[in-house]
């Protein structure tokens, strides 16, 4: 089949989304179908995926995660960009990720039935609820509100089938009578292989000398409480344990913050690096003891978890929705509550307890593969393309 898939973000980039996308179009190429990719102008280029960027604008750059008036203007350009393209190449489905990349999908797909007569499927991969989205950014005045909702009846209707990576994203749906149409899709990591960079292990080995390293990997949007996360190290810290946290994530301005809070809690043993290649990530989680997913609220389950998991680490995570849909407290994962004390006092608790931090990092290895593989993953995929008359 005929793909053009749009993916409304920096491709290709060390975040969740840019490697959702990454993990279908190669998954999608492997089976054969013909994908062209269509997308920002920022992001390294993918060897064998035929990718069409928009231009980059020279006071747009850097192009931040959520909304902004850079994606604004870009993806006015992805649409422009994307009827050009359907009205030159008679495509099957579009595939389209993200609210804006369902919306923009959705007006391709009447143009094309208007205009030539033929009506391409639209699959829309949701990667959040719109809705949850605006309100993590903070985002709640009543228009707003207004707006998401129709902008969110349009993209579900429109579409043929609504591929979550959370199975409570079907609430939602299921509001605007569009939940038939869900197929719960997980994320997997998007390197097929854990290779170990022997160098770089052997560089952090030489910087990071403490018994315990505790690991967080993401960016540092305010949902994701790294400041939390922070302030519960500083417990952890002053225990007197020979204890280091390693976070791995952001461009180096989004640090800025950071840092002056590592500074004013007067913490030594915080170790931060700025954001790292794709196939350097299994190096750090290697390196580590524990790994830490602080998030502070929201239901889409993060893509961190998948690499923690099928490394088999012992991992702490708040319990919040996006992480209890999938983990089980005390099997494959530590749960503390969305506040500082209790984090620490968790994290103190895997480190003396090594029976417990084997037992979480053994179970959390066996839900991956029961649940999370490849293998589950492709069949998944399969089965949906399948419907569309692969």
């Amino acid at each position: 089949m005929k793909v053009l898939m749009i993916a409304p973000e920096p491709f290709l980039t060390n975040r969740g989304s840019p490697l959702n996308v990454y993990s279908k179009a190669r998954t999608l190429s492997e089976f054969g179908h013909d994908i062209t990719l269509l997308t920002y102008p920022e992001g390294v280029n993918v060897p064998d995926l035929k990718i069409i960027r928009v231009p980059l604008l020279p006071f747009l750059k850097n192009i931040p995660i959520g909304p902004s008036i850079h994606k604004i203007v870009y993806n006015i350009l992805l649409l422009v960009y994307g009827l050009r393209i359907i009205l030159r190449n008679k495509f099957d489905v579009i595939h389209a990720h993200e609210i804006d990349g369902a919306t923009i999908g959705a007006l391709l797909k009447n143009v094309c039935r208007i205009i030539t007569g033929y009506k391409p499927l639209l699959y829309y991969d949701m990667h959040s609820v719109f809705s949850e989205q605006m309100q993590n950014k903070g985002y709640k005045i009543i228009f707003l509100n207004t707006l998401t909702k129709n902008i969110e009846k349009y993209a579900y209707r429109n579409s043929d089938k609504l591929l979550m990576i959370s199975p409570s994203f079907k609430n939602r749906l299921s509001e605007f009578n569009q939940d038939h149409k869900a197929m719960f899709v997980p994320d997997i990591p998007a390197l097929n292989e854990e290779t170990i960079d022997l160098g770089l292990y052997d560089k952090l080995k030489n910087e990071i000398k403490e018994d315990t390293v505790f690991l967080y990997m993401g960016n540092l949007e305010t949902y994701q409480g790294v400041n939390l996360l922070i302030q519960a190290f500083k417990i952890v810290e002053e225990s007197g344990g020979s204890v280091a946290l390693l976070i791995v994530g952001e461009r180096d301005k989004e640090f800025e913050t950071l840092r002056k809070l590592i500074r004013e809690l007067k913490l030594k043993k915080v170790y931060v690096y700025s954001q790292q290649p794709l196939e350097k990530m299994p190096t750090y989680l290697k390196f580590s003891d524990i790994v830490v997913s602080p998030r502070l609220r929201g239901t889409n389950i993060p893509y961190k978890i998948y690499p923690y998991i099928r490394m088999g680490k012992p991992l702490i995570a708040t319990n919040i929705p996006a992480h209890s849909l999938i983990l089980e407290n005390n099997k494959n994962v530590l749960m503390c509550e969305v506040d500082r004390i209790d984090m620490a006092n968790k994290m103190l608790l895997l480190m003396k307890d090594d029976s417990l931090k084997e037992r979480i990092g053994k179970g959390a290895k066996e839900l991956f593969i029961s649940s999370f593989s490849p293998e589950i993953y492709k069949n998944k995929l399969k089965s949906l393309y399948n419907l569309g008359g692969a």
